[in-house]
């Protein structure tokens, strides 16, 4: 006899699969992986959930070597990591991190989702820590945030 499927629990899950709107967000670290770019460049890749709606906010990626390492530093400030705190990060570290930051829509190769905004207003990096919120006209030129 073949498993039932349930359709029920695959259009709940589809709901909550739905994207947010591009806005400033209040987010955790729910997943972190350390990887090498082809140039050899360390970063880590991580999800950002909303703590809200508990969706998916975004992917972002933070260079800790390499071109990117300045804007990477900054992501890491923001998440409460400190100069002279640790020289090594590993990836595990950055899991419930908190932070906010400000999300915009992005299109590549015909699909469109959130990034972060690294050009945020008042941020360097599009992260805020979570102990200096933004006021809700931050952000890439939203005139309200939805939190």
């Amino acid at each position: 006899m073949s498993p039932k499927i349930d359709w029920e629990e695959y259009n709940e899950s589809a709901t909550q699969q739905e994207s947010l709107p591009a806005g400033i967000y209040h987010v955790k670290v729910v997943s972190s992986e350390e990887k090498t770019s082809a140039k050899g460049n360390a970063y880590f890749n991580i999800r950002l959930e909303d703590l809200e709606s508990g969706k998916t906010a975004c992917f972002d990626t933070i260079m800790i070597s390499g071109k990117g390492v300045r804007i990477g530093l900054a992501k890491l400030s923001k998440l409460g990591f400190k100069p002279g705190d640790d020289d090594e990060i590993v990836a595990a570290q950055l899991i419930g991190k908190i932070a906010f930051v400000s999300l915009k829509e992005d299109t590549y190769g015909g699909n469109t989702r959130l990034t972060v905004d690294i050009s945020a207003k008042t941020s360097s990096c599009g992260y805020w820590s979570e102990d200096n919120p933004p006021a809700e006209s931050d952000g890439s030129d939203l005139d309200k945030a939805p939190f």
